[in-house]
């Protein structure tokens, strides 16, 4: 998590406050938001680092004799960035203004950080995203932008079983007991707050017919989640729209698509007037004992490869018929109000995967911080993907 200044304050008292997640290098600060901030002109009163690991703080204070007309001015916290910045609510905002800036590829920022600055009414936020593309990240990402600019394209996604995201429909409605803490309504608000054109309409389905040709533009494979942001099968989007996202992932065949519903019986309805491509994986979101029939439909279908989405798994799930099922994702609740989840849920859905030779994904634990509960497994990582040909050749890729 990253701070640096950008606009001036005519307030007496002008404040740059910076952070730095225990991830992410040192390096990072210092030759990014830091040292802009110390040079920008004109100055800033005050800058605050906060730093969670020792040695971090350290290189900071290296700072003060990099930039002397400063050094009595810079302050260094060694303190958690969420915990510190949630002490912020008996700031002075009536003497005292500040530009805090959050980079989240470098922390978790929580929900409630973002509130307490806002409550001040005395600080300007702003979220770092930087266009410029890493070693790690395909470049014709960030040269095919959209006509509105970049944050409509389809980016590269966190969720450990994909690679990319796609999003032709927007918004969706609760119909289950795994719906009650969605993250994309979560998101989707936070979207609308900032501006972003597709979600203009917030939560609200809405289809984006001009995402639709973007996996088309991408060359390089890549496995893509498509509509991480809504359900294809949702009642209100129209059936010619499901088959023209279907038309494009057929045309896409350089990449796996992989399509994830909790509308299995509509999936059940128009299964036979889908043309299958076979680099669409199908699969299915289960997240407790009641919503067992949503495998009995996605193993009727005609898909090619199928797959079990069993998250956030709310209770056990024992017995579960895997037959024709390609590929099984286990993993808890993650965010604000997440339910917990045991492990011996975890440990037997793993041991009917094993015994069915079924891959098996361990997401994570879930919980607040998901990134410090981590996915270890009794002692291991579980990455099994499916064979990327389907059913046709069965087997096994990754550990």
């Amino acid at each position: 998590m990253d701070a640096e200044p950008q606009a001036r304050d005519r307030t007496p008292d002008r404040r740059a406050t910076f952070s730095e997640s225990e991830n992410t290098g040192i390096r990072t600060t210092l030759d990014g938001s830091a040292r802009i901030a110390l040079k920008t002109l004109p100055a800033f009163d005050r800058f605050v680092f906060i730093e969670k690991d020792a040695a971090g703080c350290a290189s900071l204070e290296g700072l003060r004799s990099e930039f002397p007309h400063h050094k009595d001015r810079i302050r260094i916290i060694q303190d958690d960035a969420n915990a510190a910045l949630q002490r912020l609510g008996e700031w002075n905002n009536k003497s005292n203004r500040a530009v805090l800036f959050l980079d989240p590829y470098g922390m978790d920022v929580e929900w409630q950080t973002i509130e307490v600055i806002a409550a001040t009414k005395a600080i300007d936020l702003w979220v770092l995203i930087p266009l410029e593309p890493s070693r790690s990240q395909d470049r014709d990402q960030h040269r095919q932008l959209s006509p509105e600019g970049p944050a409509l394209m389809a980016q590269n996604s966190s969720i450990e079983w994909t690679e990319a995201t796609w999003n032709p429909v927007t918004g969706c409605t609760k119909i289950s007991a795994g719906c009650k803490h969605c993250y994309a309504e979560r998101m989707a608000l936070r979207l609308r707050a900032i501006g972003q054109p597709n979600y203009r309409n917030g939560f609200e389905l809405t289809l984006q017919p001009q995402m639709l040709d973007v996996p088309l533009r991408w060359k390089k494979s890549r496995t893509i989640f498509v509509n991480s942001m809504s359900d294809l099968f949702h009642d209100d989007v129209p059936e010619e729209f499901i088959l023209r996202v279907f038309d494009v992932m057929r045309r896409a065949s350089q990449h796996r698509l992989q399509v994830l519903t909790k509308r299995a019986s509509r999936l059940s309805r128009l299964d036979a007037v889908i043309d299958w491509p076979r680099n669409v994986w199908m699969g299915v979101s289960v997240e407790d004992d009641r919503q067992r029939s949503r495998i009995d439909s996605l193993r009727e279908s005609s898909a090619h490869v199928r797959f079990l989405s069993l998250e956030p798994l709310l209770g056990p799930l024992h017995r579960l018929d895997l037959a024709n099922i390609d590929w099984v994702i286990g993993g808890g609740e993650s965010g604000p109000g997440s339910r917990p989840m045991q492990a011996a849920w975890v440990t037997d859905l793993r041991d009917q995967c094993i015994s069915a030779c079924v891959p098996f994904f361990f997401k994570h634990w879930g919980g607040r911080n998901k990134k410090r509960a981590g996915r270890v497994l009794e002692g291991r990582l579980w990455s099994q993907m499916p064979n990327q040909r389907g059913r046709s050749t069965p087997s096994i890729v990754g550990a």
